[in-house]
């Protein structure tokens, strides 16, 4: 006779908590924010993007997903939508402009940087950092300016 199906079905497992104690922590997709032009003279659009499952939202390294994480799972966003802030950094770290702060559902967004800091006052031309930050989790990308 053949032995018994098992019939107990494994433990549902908790995105959030696989994403907590994972030995190697992922990070936002580099695919979430993107600007162009790159390098830009006048203004740059940044397209960013919340994603919708954890397939979408994290990168690991080496490409080791965690073998009990369901990729086409929702992200566990703390307050069910994320707290997303886009801001522009000099290369020395120096916040120069919040482009964007606020709560935001999933989708696609385009935000706009024409140079300036958060007084008005325009920058000089060179190497910048836009950083997209979504709860714990966030992306960079380098922008250049050229005047």
């Amino acid at each position: 006779a053949a032995a018994p199906a098992d019939t107990k079905a494994a433990a549902p497992v908790d995105p959030a908590r696989t994403l907590r104690e994972a030995s190697r922590p992922p990070t936002l997709s580099p695919s979430l924010l993107d600007g162009f032009p790159n390098p830009f003279r006048d203004v740059i659009q940044l397209r960013f993007q919340v994603p919708a499952t954890m397939g979408e939202a994290f990168v690991w390294d080496d490409d080791e997903t965690p073998t009990q994480l369901d990729v086409s799972a929702a992200v566990p966003w703390r307050s069910g939508t994320p707290r997303v802030t886009v801001k522009i950094y000099s290369v020395n770290g120096q916040e120069l402009v919040t482009l964007f702060s606020g709560d935001m559902g999933v989708g696609e967004n385009v935000v706009s940087w024409s140079g300036t800091d958060s007084y008005g006052r325009s920058v000089s031309s060179g190497t910048y950092f836009c950083k997209l930050q979504m709860d714990d989790w966030s992306v960079t990308r380098r922008l250049v300016y050229i005047r």
